[in-house]
């Protein structure tokens, strides 16, 4: 197996970057909220802190247009804060 360095200076960074972020459509971005560690959780987690399946989860992330979550390759997280203020958005309707 043939091992291949690049050398590329700081500007050429960020150009390659820029092209990568207008790579993945848009459709398969949210909005990025900046989620630190400790505030994440997986789906199974979330689906137990809501109290509903994650049969139900999925469907609200699906049909709910500004559900929150964060899709990441093909691993979705959730940040425990915001989903505490959907939580209480649920109650308040």
């Amino acid at each position: 197996m043939k091992k291949i360095i690049y050398q590329i200076d700081e500007d050429n960074l960020h150009r390659l970057a820029d092209r990568l972020i207008n790579f993945v459509p848009k459709s398969e971005t949210t909005d990025i909220v900046p989620y630190n560690e400790s505030d994440q959780l997986t789906q199974n987690e979330a689906a137990k802190y809501l109290n509903v399946t994650v049969t139900t989860l999925i469907t609200w992330r699906k049909k709910i247009k500004d559900f929150p979550h964060l899709k990441y390759a093909s691993k979705i997280l959730y940040s425990k804060k915001l989903l505490t203020d959907f939580k209480h958005g649920i109650k308040n309707v």
